[in-house]
């Protein structure tokens, strides 16, 4: 499991632009079990029509739009608790507070959202090793 450990750590993102969606997910991973995760998601299906969404794990919201500092790897703030698991598949388990924040807009009416968010005591997200290695890249 070190080994393993010595492989993840460091800087994972990926940018994802079809049509009329856009998104990217950042995931930082320290050594010290210490991790953070971002991920943002806008969409148009025309211009009365479209919204955005984020979701934040173990960083403040002021991330939000700017993402994730890479000061985080060089040991500047505490994070979310990271590890790996091994059943049912090998996996990342990033847990801890985090933000969440969407926007809906309808025939040009706000259905939800805007531009304030809600802070979430213990958010958990788990990504399968094979799709981090297969989706995702490594900047070390």
């Amino acid at each position: 499991v070190s080994m393993l450990l010595r492989q993840v750590t460091g800087r994972w993102y990926q940018h994802q632009n079809a049509d009329s969606k856009m998104s990217e997910t950042t995931l930082l991973l320290r050594a010290d079990g210490r991790g953070q995760y971002y991920e943002h998601a806008e969409w148009r299906i025309s211009d009365a029509n479209y919204g955005e969404c984020c979701k934040i794990i173990g960083a403040s919201e002021e991330c939000r739009g700017a993402g994730l500092s890479l000061t985080f790897l060089e040991g500047a703030a505490d994070g979310a608790a990271w590890r790996i698991i091994e059943e049912p598949e090998p996996s990342i388990v990033i847990e801890g507070p985090g933000f969440f924040e969407s926007t809906i807009v309808q025939d040009d009416e706000l259905l939800c959202g805007g531009r304030s968010g809600v802070p979430v005591a213990n958010v958990r997200i788990q990504l399968k090793l094979k799709d981090l290695e297969d989706r995702f890249k490594f900047a070390g």
